[in-house]
This record gives structure tokens, C-alpha cells and sequence, in this order.
């Protein structure tokens, strides 16, 4: 019903518009002239030779239309990995005519893949050697025994750590070939010394005397004593205590020696219970996770059970205990019950903690202690995993917000690269399937810091 309403109002515009009178204040276009045949096309890189001293890209292409004409365009080797710019033009005539060159057209391109120069043949590795800390001069440090090749990608071999100083060091090892006696890069690996050697007492003497006591010191040769062989080694000590005099409740058990260079040993001290056990603690544990202490533990059964009380102990602080947070218990149950509670507000690498299992009557119980090592770094984020094949992860510090920080990635040449992202919670998961295998840097930004990490994509 509405097509001749429509009709009608387009036969109206036609109308109207064919009413216009022509337009007449531009001058006559000019008619072209006939039109010219090209003869050939040239080209060149960033400098020009000048007319008709290029390079040829073509030298049979004839006739008056050349839209779809091809041409092969070398790239001198001479020309270095870089930005450049191609330069092509045509030249044309007609009957009659001398010939006119067209305008130079300009093209920019970057020089991607330089030639790789040829690798020499492979030499044979004739010294392997290694130091640490500071380099003694080529060939004067430690050898390595191997069986000589070109290649040595999956040697074994044992390195014997000298008298180190407990702390960081680093370890160097470098090759040399056989025939031009060439030395290798020198590699090195940071690790650190944890364990310094224990020194050995001038003489061992004989324990004479071992006494314990429950709960309260009497003093020190006043406490109950063990029967025992004196002897420089008391380690397979089996002894009888009697604690039925003892309340049902949760008790310290103290023991010490006393040896023939009339000296005490250090009083030790160990938790124990009486009576059916207020709590069954199957397993304590932590982690660390950006930049704090996460503690979890889990108990099989609970009885009258008030709380726990957690405490930590630092290296700096001589390793005494403090109570930093407490957790409700469950009171009474026979079933399985999980626990956490994250240390926000850790000072030091290494951290030691231990539960207070404390009941409604306030009697308690220790359980054993646990390490969690923490970093300390002022980085801004780690990467994982590296080598990375797929996907790679940026896990942020605590102290940095993953909505504010910038990246960007570099290839080995300083060139960007496009790496998708997806957002985490605390991380970002980068998708580095489409970058080819080598070496990349990753630069961070946060409020004026900066940081650079180098990762591999296999």
C-alpha cells in the first residue's frame, strides 16, 4: 500500500533536481591528451642516482595501462638492518614525443633479517675450567675432566665448594676450543652458602650427670637425676619418668647434662600432655606469597578446644616467639577441621612460627615449629615460567597495584613486540605463542620505578 507514495516522491526529487540550472562558474576541463605508453620503471633505496641511473624494475612492460605490472626489487647487502626508504618512478612517451618521467613515489620499509654470516667449523673444547667469586686469570682455575667434542651440552661434573663464608657467591665457568685457543664467555651462576663448617671442640668431654624436672626449676644439681655411663655421647638414652603424679593437663618436661669439665649444657625443654588430648593436630604448614607468611593446619579432632594463639620468631630478633594473631577453635569435634592465617606484616627472610592450642580452662599446648622464607625484594614483580612456550605469567609484588603498572616487551635488537594480556587477580597472563624462540626483555613502570627481566621463549 505504500510503494506508489514512495514512487511518487522519487519521481518529485528527479524532477526537482533536473530543475537546477547546470553549473557554470568553473572554467571547461581540459581534454586530455592522448595517452602515453610506458617504457620502463626504475627504483632505488634511500639516495637517488638520478633519471634513467636506477634500478630497473621492468624493462618490458609496454602500452598505456600498467596497474597490475610486477617487478622483482633486490635489496643490496649492503643495506643494514634498519629503516629505509624505496624509491620508484616510470618513464613514458608517446609518438613524437622524447619521453617524460613520472613522480617519484616513496615507500618506507624496515630491513628485518640481516644476513647471518656463516658459522666457522665447529672446534673441538679442550679446557673447561671454574672459580668463584674473584677470577684467578685464564686457565688458572679449577679444571673440569671431559672427553673432548664441539659440543658438551649434557656434562656432569662435580664441583667442590671451598671454605666459603656463609653468604652470597657467585660461580664462573668458561671453555676454550682447541685450534684458534679461543676462550668462551664466562657464565656465571649466583648461590648462596648456608651452611658454614662447624668448628670442632679442642676435646670431647665425658657427660656425667643428666636430671630432669617437670614444670618448676629446683635448681641447678637439685632436680631428679638419671642413671647413666659417663661418656663424651649419650644419644640412644632410654629412661623410665614418672608422671603419675602429675594433673591431666598440658606440662613442660626440662632435662640437662652435666659434663667432667664441670659445665651444664643448655636446659632443654619439651611440651607434654596428661589425660585424653585436648586437640589432634594433624599437619602444620606455610608458604609465602607475595611478600607474606600464609599458614594453614588441620586438625582431626577437637576437645574444649578455646583457640590458637600464633606466634613467630625472627633470625634477628634471637629467635624469640611473640604472639602476632589468634584464631577461634571449634570447641568439641570428632570430625576434620581446617585452619589459616596470613602474617601480613613479616620484617624479615625467614620466619618461624608455632601454634598455642589454648583450651577454656587455659590450659595450652605447643606444636612443633615451622620455617617459611619470604623475599624481601624491592622488585616489582616475578616472572614464571622461564623458559615460557605459551603462556607467561607476571606475578605482582604485595605493594603494587596491577591496574596502574605499564609493560612493555623487546626483542634482543631493542625492537617492540606485541604481547596479548589478560588480567589476573595479581598477575597477568601474557600469550607469547606468536613470538619466535629467543631472548626477550620485559620492562615494568610504577610511579617512577622501573625494572627489567629477562625471559626466553622457547
Amino acid at each position: 500500500m505504500r510503494r506508489p507514495i514512495l514512487f511518487f516522491l522519487f519521481c518529485f526529487l528527479c524532477l526537482a533536481i533536473h530543475a537546477q540550472p547546470p553549473f557554470t562558474d568553473g572554467p571547461p576541463y581540459p581534454t586530455p591528451g592522448p595517452a602515453l605508453d610506458f617504457v620502463k620503471f626504475e627504483y632505488f633505496i634511500d639516495i637517488d642516482p638520478g633519471f634513467g641511473n636506477a634500478g630497473n624494475g621492468s624493462t618490458t612492460i609496454s602500452g598505456t595501462d600498467a596497474t597490475n605490472a610486477t617487478a622483482t626489487v633486490t635489496i643490496p647487502s649492503t643495506t643494514l638492518p634498519s629503516v629505509h626508504t624505496l624509491f620508484v618512478r616510470s618513464f613514458v612517451k608517446s609518438n613524437g614525443t622524447d619521453g617524460k618521467w613520472s613522480i617519484t613515489n616513496a615507500y618506507t620499509f624496515e630491513n628485518l633479517l640481516p644476513t647471518y654470516p656463516t658459522a666457522a667449523e665447529k672446534e673441538d673444547l679442550i679446557n673447561l675450567e671454574y672459580f668463584f667469586d674473584t677470577d684467578p686469570g685464564f686457565k688458572l682455575g679449577s679444571p673440569i675432566a671431559f672427553a673432548q667434542s664441539p659440543e658438551v651440552s649434557n656434562l656432569l661434573a662435580t664441583i667442590t665448594i671451598p671454605s666459603l663464608t656463609p653468604g652470597v657467591h657467585q660461580l664462573f665457568i668458561r671453555s676454550r676450543n682447541a685450534v684458534k685457543y679461543h676462550w668462551s664467555l664466562t657464565n656465571s651462576r649466583t648461590f648462596e652458602n648456608l651452611i658454614p663448617a662447624y668448628p670442632q671442640p679442642t676435646a670431647t668431654p665425658n657427660i656425667v650427670k643428666i636430671e630432669y624436672f617437670i614444670d618448676v626449676d629446683p635448681g641447678i644439681g637439685n632436680a631428679t637425676t638419671l642413671a647413666v655411663t659417663p661418656s663424651t655421647n649419650i644419644s640412644d638414652l632410654l629412661q623410665s619418668v614418672d608422671i603419675s603424679s602429675v594433673t591431666n593437663r598440658n606440662h613442660v618436661f626440662f632435662i640437662r647434662s652435666l659434663s667432667n669439665a664441670w659445665s651444664w649444657s643448655l636446659t632443654n625443654a619439651s611440651v607434654f600432655s596428661t589425660g585424653p588430648l585436648p586437640v589432634s593436630l594433624i599437619s602444620f604448614n606455610g608458604r609465602a606469597a607475595q611478600g607474606k607468611s600464609i599458614l594453614m593446619w588441620r586438625t582431626a579432632s577437637e576437645l574444649n578446644n578455646s583457640h590458637f594463639e600464633i606466634e613467630r620468631a625472627e633470625e634477628h630478633n634471637d629467635l624469640r616467639f611473640t604472639k602476632i594473631g589468634e584464631v577461634k577453635g571449634s570447641g568439641t569435634k570428632i570430625t576434620d577441621t581446617n585452619y589459616t592465617f596470613a602474617d601480613e606484616k613479616t620484617h624479615a627472610s625467614k620466619n618461624y612460627y608455632r601454634l598455642k592450642q589454648v583450651d577454656f580452662d587455659g590450659h595450652f599446648e605447643y606444636s612443633s615449629t615451622i620455617l617459611v622464607e619470604v623475599s624481601t625484594s624491592s622488585s616489582l614483580a616475578t616472572v614464571y615460567p622461564n623458559p615460557a612456550n605459551e603462556t607467561l605469567v607476571i606475578d605482582y609484588a604485595e605493594k603494587v597495584d596491577a591496574q596502574i603498572v605499564s609493560f612493555s616487551v623487546t626483542d634482543i635488537l631493542g625492537r617492540k613486540v606485541n604481547v596479548p594480556y589478560a588480567e589476573g587477580e595479581e598477575a597477568l597472563h601474557c600469550d607469547v605463542r606468536l613470538l619466535s624462540s629467543g631472548l626477550y626483555l620485559l620492562q615494568l613502570y610504577f610511579y617512577g620505578e622501573k625494572q627489567t627481566i629477562r625471559f626466553i621463549k622457547e
